[in-house]
């Protein structure tokens, strides 16, 4: 199935059958109204993905677009329990739909069964959600409610695996992700993730990892005898690439690839440990200051399979879910709200996070097939011509002429711009040698 007809597919869906059905079964609409479950779905979701700071008389015009012409007082009484409920089962339909781009993938990437990238981002909720979203608390922390969201993206087709949402307290240690990885599939997750029960787990079923290490992490020659990275890296100016064991306890074979980094990389990285380490409070150890001298990650992949400046690539393009979640908080606004009300902020939060995954498949379909596309400037985009796809949604045409309108204005609009120093992230791909302009 093409991507265009996933995504045809899987708006139509979601934003029809299922929207009236859970309206139904969450007590949102109980009898026949002028706003219907799938009217009120379109209405929020697709007035904030245009506008998120929208007032209440400008979702009511959108809602008056999707064939519920009710006043904005109307809007704002279905602000409540039952309202929320709807949305965040919505969310879950909306995230277990299965969409893909068809387009073809740079070597690198396209060497495996995906690059899947996992990572989590947090979200504020007012204090009275609490019980059901419990915050994690910390020294300074002054929120007792949020909603922490797990995500996985697949940088090949672009795949989207989430969001999932957990308390905000859940550790990344007990996150499930990895599960759809499919074998030959390789994954990059950052520190918060690393388990070595999990690599273990994901080696045995044929999935490759590439992973930073904590610096507290026991490392073993093949004769058993413990590693100090200070007194390996001595003398090595460039890159250090050698078999290890891993694990204080249960032994795990893996490569150690160790990059020794610029002096005004490591001032930056022991700042922001040191921020951090104030944030939860704690001291920051003599080891971790060491750690920051170095990049260091752990693969179970061979050089054959991966080289030194392929593995240094691909744990840099992990920066691409934080530009996601980056585009998620600033253009998509998920998080903030107009509103002091503690439901419309709830419901703003899950509407907008269903708005995201929309705008993530309309991506693919308009502007992923583009090596040199600027993700920002597409979503903007798409937010700028989301209201083409109220009509067809509403009177049941076919949304693939919108989409393909869409798609039209994005050829134009989503192009990145050639930056002379540090080279963007689809050159990296192409050419991995790159990365050691990206080191300084």
């Amino acid at each position: 199935m093409s991507t265009l007809s996933q995504v045809s597919r899987a708006l139509q869906l979601v934003f029809t059958g299922e929207a009236n059905r859970l309206a139904r079964r969450c007590g949102v609409v109980e009898r026949q109204r002028k706003l219907t479950g799938a009217s009120l779905a379109q209405a929020l979701v697709f007035g904030w993905l245009h506008c998120p700071e929208a007032s209440l008389e400008q979702l009511a015009q959108t809602a008056a677009a999707c064939g519920g012409a009710v006043s904005p007082q109307a809007i704002d009484q279905r602000f409540c329990q039952p309202t929320a409920e709807f949305f965040l089962r919505l969310l879950e339909v909306a995230v277990a739909q299965v969409v893909a781009s068809d387009a073809a993938t740079p070597t690198l990437l396209g060497r495996f069964q995906g690059v899947w990238l996992e990572d989590s981002t947090v979200i504020a909720l007012p204090s009275c959600f609490g019980a059901r979203w419990p915050a994690s608390g910390g020294a300074n922390s002054q929120n007792t409610a949020a909603l922490k969201l797990y995500v996985e993206l697949d940088l090949a087709s672009g795949r989207l695996v989430g969001p999932h949402c957990v308390p905000g307290r859940q550790s990344d240690h007990r996150s499930e992700l990895g599960n759809t990885i499919p074998p030959g599939g390789i994954r990059v997750a950052d520190l918060g993730f690393f388990d070595l029960a999990q690599l273990r787990q994901l080696d045995e079923r044929g999935v490759y990892w590439v992973t930073r290490v904590p610096a507290s992490t026991a490392l073993y020659d093949e004769r058993g005898q413990r590693l100090e990275l200070a007194r390996l890296m001595r003398g090595v100016q460039g890159s250090l690439d050698r078999p290890v064991q891993i694990g204080a306890r249960e032994r795990m074979a893996a490569r150690l690839i160790v990059t020794r980094l610029p002096g005004s990389v490591v001032r930056k990285r022991r700042a922001r440990l040191q921020q951090d380490a104030v944030r939860r409070g704690r001291v920051v150890s003599r080891r971790q200051q060491d750690g920051c001298r170095w990049t260091i990650l752990i693969t179970n992949l061979a050089p054959e399979q991966l080289s030194v400046h392929e593995a240094l690539v691909l744990l840099k393009m992990r920066w691409q879910i934080e530009l996601l979640f980056k585009r998620w908080k600033s253009l998509g606004r998920v998080g903030h709200s107009r509103s002091a009300n503690p439901w419309r902020v709830l419901i703003e939060t899950y509407a907008k996070l269903v708005g995201m995954v929309v705008l993530h498949w309309l991506l693919l379909v308009t502007a992923w097939q583009y090596e040199d596309r600027s993700l920002a400037k597409a979503s903007l985009a798409i937010q700028n011509q989301i209201l083409l796809l109220v009509e067809p949604l509403t009177t049941g045409q076919r949304l693939s002429t919108a989409l393909r309108r869409l798609t039209a204005v994005l050829q134009v609009a989503a192009r990145l711009q050639h930056r002379r120093h540090k080279p963007p992230s689809y050159l990296l791909l192409k050419y991995p040698q790159r990365i050691d302009s990206c080191l300084t």
